[in-house]
């Protein structure tokens, strides 16, 4: 299956104008800094179609996109705000795309890694779309994973440092 990273732009875009008033735009490829500390939600997705939607942003970002979610001042949030904001701009991605794929399909509840030098995998799938955006100067990037044909187990996410 083709996935145009235009889509997965438009649906980023809206869902940050809409829920955070915030502007995103795509943004060259670039590895993200190794040294800044990130968070990488994950949901799968699952039913007519398998495969998963990763959402990595900083620590500081998320931090932000916390404050903004529950209105409180930056200084105020904790990291399992930080985690719970990025794991529901994840939930709304991966729902907004879910809402393109075959279905009926059905999105999990996100999980959530945290760290400086970590890599997240969804076994059994291959990525068929990455894209990645800059918000307030914020390297962000979101990956749709598809279950490979020959895999019949369902993907999970799991971290090899």
């Amino acid at each position: 299956m083709q996935f145009a990273a235009e889509e997965i732009v438009q649906l980023t875009q809206d869902i940050f104008s809409t829920m955070l008033l915030l502007d995103v735009v795509a943004a060259a490829n670039a590895p993200p800094p190794r040294n800044d500390p990130r968070l990488t939600a994950c949901v799968q997705i699952a039913g007519a179609w398998k495969g998963a939607v990763m959402f990595d942003a900083s620590v500081s970002f998320s931090r932000q996109v916390a404050a903004i979610m529950f209105n409180v001042a930056e200084g105020d949030t904790t990291a399992a705000d930080s985690q719970d904001a990025l794991a529901e701009l994840a939930n709304m991605i991966g729902g907004n795309l879910k809402s393109l794929l075959p279905g009926p399909s059905f999105v999990s509840l996100p999980s959530v890694t945290e760290g400086n030098d970590y890599s997240l995998s969804v076994p059994g799938t291959r990525l068929i779309s990455r894209v990645q955006l800059d918000c307030q100067d914020e390297l962000l990037e979101v990956a749709l994973l598809e279950e490979e044909l020959e895999n019949a187990r369902s993907p999970s996410c799991s971290v090899a440092t």
